[in-house]
């Protein structure tokens, strides 16, 4: 069984699996590190978030999300494999 050092639980959270049961995880990164394998995706996904962001300007909630879930992966080449 895995488990979290207690000089590491300011980086675990609580989260629950697709079944409803908790559990507690550990971030994979430190907030704000930026993995050196990820570095060449990023001004790729910055400008797709920016522009998605302003086209669904104006929606809420799920349908927000969803629209711009679609524009995201439509910008970045989803589906193009």
């Amino acid at each position: 069984m895995a488990f979290i050092p207690l000089g590491k639980m300011g980086s675990a959270g609580l989260v629950l699996s697709g079944y409803g049961t908790p559990y507690l995880k550990q971030a994979s990164y430190e907030k704000g590190f930026n993995p050196e394998h990820l570095k060449p995706y990023q001004a790729a996904f910055s400008q797709a978030s920016k522009e998605c962001s302003a086209a669904t300007r104006g929606m809420t909630g799920m349908e927000r999300a969803k629209a711009k879930s679609a524009c995201m992966s439509s910008n970045l080449g989803g589906g193009r494999r």
